[in-house]
């Protein structure tokens, strides 16, 4: 029956276009196609994946790309540890085949495993994981495959090796063969310290750490855009950035005060829909080099899974910067079609 209706639909649209040439001289000689008017044709709809990815990390693959998020009890028996989603364009969002990225949970510390960092390493080679399990530290596995499954190595450092009180949403920074640790320290900031990274090897801590925003942020992320480096981060609801010169900072805001003293310049608010920003997932750019940002937000009509949980769901907007690289739009987390579509 459906072949049936598409032939049919088929049919009258090959008939409408013949019925359109003029043979007598008084009828339609040209058509102009101006595009679909099709929602979906020219725009995208978020959330763009209305399940959960609670901390979620998204990174480009060889092929699609790929968005990963933390242990997570989805409904009453369906865990999944660190859940794979794959796209084509950042837009549609599916479960990959086995739908997570281990075949067995590492078995190292006891809890759940949170705050996942993923990411294509190219000097290596490898696709890498970097996690936090339990409350005892963090862990790195690696994989050939961008969907696994991934190795453990285990755990790489914990609290004590970096003299803190507590390790909160840590994030791993990769470019090239230069890799850094950020991760938050209740009641005193956001720091970051030197990784060194060799295949097949567990993963080190090198040189001193440095603190680079003050006690008031969480969910870290840092990219590089030309010669500047940008951190984002939540702060009082609302996701913000920061500029360096260096990636040890200091990072600075529009009006130039640091990141450890100010409350750094507004990117993405907070609405009525969408409240509890949290972790910036990734940003990446089109082919016209436009920066898309997805981020994670508890969307309040249904805040929460079956289990009791938050539940995150996965946003994603473009970026307007000025000519001096900082927010000219800030962006609203809303629900619904937003366009320009992404093009890649």
């Amino acid at each position: 029956m459906k072949k049936l209706i598409i032939l049919s639909i088929l049919a009258g649209i090959l008939f409408s276009h013949n019925s359109c040439t003029d043979i007598e001289g008084d009828g339609i000689s040209t058509i102009v196609y101006n595009g679909s008017s099709v929602p979906e044709d020219s725009s995208y709809r978020n959330p763009v994946w209305n399940f959960d990815l609670t901390n979620a990390s998204v990174f480009l693959s060889s092929g699609p790309f790929y968005a990963m998020g933390e242990e997570k009890e989805w409904a009453p028996g369906i865990r999944y540890v660190v859940p794979v989603l794959a796209s084509t364009n950042l837009m549609n969002w599916s479960l990959i085949a086995q739908g997570e990225a281990f075949t067995e949970k590492p078995e190292w510390a006891e809890g759940d495993l949170s705050s996942v960092t993923a990411f294509f390493s190219k000097s290596l080679g490898m696709y890498y994981i970097f996690y936090k399990l339990g409350d005892e530290g963090l862990g790195a596995a690696d994989a050939r495959t961008p969907q696994g499954p991934y190795a453990d190595y285990g755990k790489f450092t914990d609290s004590e090796e970096l003299d803190v009180t507590e390790i909160t949403d840590p994030f791993v920074y990769a470019s090239g063969s230069t890799f850094y640790l950020f991760f938050g320290v209740p009641g005193e900031g956001i720091f970051g310290v030197r990784l060194s990274l060799i295949k097949n090897t567990l993963p080190t801590v090198s040189g001193t750490k440095f603190k680079i925003a003050g006690p008031d942020y969480s969910g870290s992320f840092v990219r590089k855009k030309g010669s500047i480096f940008y951190y984002y981060g939540t702060k009082n609801g609302e996701i913000v950035i920061g500029q360096a010169d260096n990636i040890q900072g200091p990072y600075l805001d529009n009006t130039g005060t640091d990141l450890i003293q100010g409350p750094g310049t507004p990117l993405v608010m907070p609405t009525d829909e969408f409240q509890q920003l949290g972790q910036v997932a990734g940003i990446h750019s089109d082919y016209l080099d436009n920066d898309w940002i997805l981020y994670t937000a508890v969307e309040t009509t249904i805040p929460t899974l079956p289990t009791g949980d938050a539940r995150y769901v996965l946003m994603l907007n473009q970026i307007h910067f000025n000519a001096n690289g900082w927010p000219s739009l800030i962006i609203e987390a809303r629900s619904g079609f937003c366009s320009p579509r992404f093009k890649n």
